[in-house]
């Protein structure tokens, strides 16, 4: 069962790399998606940054930048 798993775990690796490799096209239209995303990757792999605080930032920083372009 172990040899099983061991073989399969590539596999499956290399299947969301292509999906993700298909789908990066839609899901980073411009360079500053791309930077977005590189920074928030950077953050998830380098400082040990949860999910969910990293979401929660996002939000704050999104919150905070309309409510700048409101008052204007």
């Amino acid at each position: 069962m172990k040899a099983a798993v061991k073989r399969i775990s590539p596999a499956v690796i290399g299947v969301l790399l292509v999906t993700l490799a298909q789908m990066a096209p839609h899901a980073l239209p411009d360079p500053v998606a791309g930077a977005i995303f590189a920074l928030a990757a950077a953050a998830l792999l380098g400082w040990n940054v949860g999910p969910l605080k990293l979401m929660l930032a996002g939000a704050l920083r999104e919150r905070l930048s309309a409510f700048s372009v409101a008052t204007r």
